[in-house]
């Protein structure tokens, strides 16, 4: 079973829960989405102030895009609006968040893993890797990077393109008084969280700032319009 179909959903209101596994104490955590099958998750997280991990690796692809604060990764700094995409088996250096942090942080393979290592395992796919602040270092482009395509006000930063399964990571972003009228669908899972803005869609209602969704293939969705800019 894959993950199901999560439409509309709010994290505001939720509270975080304590996070007391190998490499994320310190830490806490809400579901986003859950694949209960094999442990594949988005989550919100939340680093508490002085949260630090030595290096190691995770077994799952990791995707981290920081929404608030400061991280120290081995000799990087990430800030908010970074992206990294950590491929399964790849080391990352020491982490430590002095004065807290919040992020998305996808397990996009198993649940959440974490082994102490200064070392990449022997097949990481270590040429997948991606880090970068994706408000200063991307471009924005136009939506339509396949046909048919959504309407034009809709912008994308593509950030990741995995040519194995060919899902890709991107921010987007809808103009104000954005509209299209047509309803679709997709042969892919669409997953989407709103950093901030608003919009809406005719079959599932209102997604404010901290809206989430996880749609799996084929389901029908549109129209849809922002009001105010996403």
């Amino acid at each position: 079973m894959a993950r199901p179909h999560i439409e509309p959903y709010v994290e505001l209101d939720t509270p975080y829960k304590k996070w007391d596994i190998a490499g994320f104490k310190g830490s806490e955590y809400k579901v986003l989405s859950l694949d209960h099958d094999c442990g594949a998750c988005t989550l919100k997280v939340k680093f508490n102030g002085g949260y630090k991990r030595k290096p190691g690796l995770s077994y799952s692809d990791m995707e981290v895009f920081v929404l608030e604060g400061r991280i120290k990764v081995g000799d990087q700094v990430w800030t908010r609006g970074h992206y990294a995409m950590i491929p399964a088996g790849m080391h990352v250096g020491a982490i430590s968040i002095p004065q807290g942090a919040e992020a998305i942080v996808m397990f996009n393979d198993s649940e959440p893993s974490f082994e102490e290592s200064d070392q990449n395992h022997r097949l990481a796919l270590v040429d997948k890797q991606v880090s970068m602040n994706s408000y200063l270092d991307a471009p924005w482009a136009p939506g339509n990077i396949v046909h048919p395509s959504v309407a034009s006000g809709c912008m994308i930063k593509p950030l990741f393109y995995d040519p194995l399964t060919e899902a890709i990571s991107f921010l987007y972003c809808m103009t104000p008084q954005f509209r299209q009228t047509n309803i679709s669908y997709h042969d892919a899972a669409e997953e989407s969280y709103h950093i901030w803005g608003e919009s809406w869609m005719m079959q599932f209602g209102y997604l404010p700032t901290g809206g989430y969704f996880w749609r799996p293939e084929y389901i029908n969705h549109g129209a849809f319009r922002c009001e105010l800019g996403t």
